[in-house]
């Protein structure tokens, strides 16, 4: 019983450390401000807003059409509205918002803001997630850009050549001979978009696809350049205001 018992606590001490590789580089802090839940004032439809120092970020769901469902966003700056724009997350997403996330991402010394919000459905569905991003051209100007992605360890941004500016991870689902497959790519905020930068640092990386998540390792069953096929010059629903 003693050595099974050690076995497992072995177990869960390597899954712990576990680490896929791209995590080995510096990670992102981000300041974090949750989003809070409210009613707009001239039609009572559902808003969620963050408020973070003179900045206040409102998301208001509304129906663009009878096919496509959209939330609206509103940027703030000391009361005064400096941005507005649509992205794909919907009404019932609103209620899955993670924290307003706030850092330099792209390494010019100002602000940036992060939006992600889960899809609700079942499945692989359900491991969904819509990325919106504002990066700050001055302290009143702001370019979005915005994507779908999988929720995962993608969900941060790291600094593979210590640069500053942090690369966004991109993580996807592909299939090949009948193996299922996370595909990851990585893209940096250039001239107000996304630019693919994964040839750079030896990416796409793909590793097996488990729910569990216990196999964090490049996958040996396809050949580097093979994996390259499965590159996204951008992300999946890629929408910028250029």
């Amino acid at each position: 019983m003693k050595i099974i018992i050690c076995a497992m606590l072995l177990l869960i001490s390597i899954k712990s450390i576990a680490q896929y590789p791209f995590e080995k580089n510096k990670a992102i802090t981000y300041t974090k401000v949750t989003f809070r839940q409210g009613a707009n004032k001239k039609d009572s439809s559902i808003m969620f807003f963050a408020n973070y120092k003179n900045y206040r970020l409102e998301l208001t769901g509304k129906w663009i059409n009878i096919n496509q469902d959209r939330s609206k966003f509103l940027l703030f700056y000391k009361n005064k509205l400096i941005k507005t724009g649509w992205s794909y997350i919907d009404d019932s997403m609103l209620y899955q918002l993670e924290p307003l996330y706030i850092a330099d991402i792209n390494g010019d010394g100002l602000p940036d803001f992060k939006i992600a919000a889960i899809n609700d459905g079942s499945g692989l569905a359900g491991s969904m997630v819509m990325k919106v991003f504002l990066f700050a051209q001055d302290k009143k100007h702001f370019k979005m850009i915005s994507f779908g992605d999988f929720y995962g360890h993608s969900n941060k941004e790291y600094d593979f050549n210590n640069d500053g500016n942090y690369e966004i991870l991109g993580q996807n689902y592909v299939s090949y001979k009948n193996h299922a497959y996370w595909s990851f790519d990585l893209y940096n905020y250039i001239n107000g978009t996304l630019v693919n930068v994964s040839s750079k640092y030896g990416y796409p990386i793909m590793t097996p696809f488990l729910y569990s998540k216990v196999d964090y390792n490049v996958t040996k069953r396809i050949p580097k350049n093979r994996m390259k096929q499965f590159s996204l010059k951008l992300p999946d629903l890629y929408t910028s205001d250029k």
